[in-house]
């Protein structure tokens, strides 16, 4: 079977079609100011790379509007986690503006991001609607630290699977927060985490 693109409208139907129960859509600000569906920072314009913030949405045309893509997302019956990714530090509104456009899906959306502040700010924009913190042990620790869990907000931690132990699980437990495991490739992990009590997982090639 061919592999959908990520971030694409044909994922979205792969997802459907293969019983998933959700989709992870990464969320980035294009340079006109349009929310697409985006992971990277940079854009390959044949050979030219660019910020994406130096890009208009309409020259994306690989990277669906996130407006456009929320009926399908209703129809689908998904559960959808939106990966904010903040480029402009200061651009907190990303936050507000995904969660407005995400009200027809109350119910079965959340959000995520590594940026806490994003977080904080969603929880007072939405406060109903999940959150999760995406860890990894590469970030700082003031990033990784359960004081950060709490300042954030967050209702879930995110976490790169390699990095999942046992004391990680524990950890977050004691904090209230369930983990969801991300990166997984294929369906080898999928026993250990499960064992660990893994609450989900983010997958490609499954």
């Amino acid at each position: 079977m061919t592999q959908a693109g990520e971030n694409t409208l044909e994922a979205i139907a792969a997802a459907v079609a293969r019983g998933y129960d959700g989709v992870e859509l990464d969320v980035s600000r294009a340079g006109d100011g349009a929310l697409v569906l985006w992971h990277d920072r940079t854009v390959d314009l044949g050979g030219r790379v660019l910020p994406l913030d130096q890009v208009p949405s309409h020259q994306l045309p690989q990277a669906p509007l996130l407006r456009d893509t929320i009926p399908l997302l209703v129809e689908s019956g998904l559960r959808v986690n939106l990966d904010l990714k903040l480029r402009d530090p200061f651009d907190l509104a990303l936050a507000a503006e995904a969660l407005d456009l995400l009200a027809p899906l109350q119910g079965r959306c959340l959000v995520s991001s590594f940026d806490p502040r994003l977080l904080r700010h969603a929880a007072r924009m939405a406060p109903t609607v999940p959150r999760g913190l995406a860890w990894a042990p590469d970030l700082p620790a003031t990033l990784r630290s359960p004081a950060m869990w709490l300042w954030s907000r967050a209702t879930g931690l995110h976490a790169r699977h390699d990095a999942v132990s046992p004391s990680l699980v524990a950890r977050a437990r004691r904090y209230g927060l369930a983990v969801t495991a991300w990166n997984v490739h294929g369906p080898g992990p999928l026993s250990r985490l499960a064992a660990l009590g893994v609450q989900a997982v983010i997958a490609e090639g499954l």
